[in-house]
């Protein structure tokens, strides 16, 4: 693995190198979410179960709830059919309906 030589500051809604940034408070403040095409990398902004559910992360390594559940609902407006969370396995079809079906028990 090569070292980092470069660091950029991301906002929100930018687009670098084909990936829709997202800003996804909640685990930490400056959790980011990106898309591409029809797949969504949530980093820990999203976990999932076995079951193929979607949920928030852990309350004790969440820096804020409320955060969370507002990116919960951000993520809910965007389109994809596949979602790679940084918990649980990833969901390979309807998974912005998953998503939506989540951030509606809030």
């Amino acid at each position: 693995m090569k070292p980092v030589t470069r660091l950029e500051i991301v906002s929100d809604k930018e687009t670098v190198s084909d990936f829709s940034v997202h800003h996804l408070p909640g685990h930490t403040l400056g959790s980011l979410g990106f898309l591409k095409s029809n797949v969504f990398f949530s980093g820990d902004a999203a976990a999932t179960t076995k079951k193929g559910e979607v949920q928030l992360g852990p309350k004790i390594v969440t820096e804020s709830t409320d955060y969370a559940i507002a990116s919960l609902k951000k993520m809910a407006k965007l389109k994809f059919e596949i979602l790679l969370p940084g918990h649980g396995p990833p969901i390979l079809h309807d998974a912005s309906d998953r998503v939506i079906d989540a951030s509606s028990k809030f």
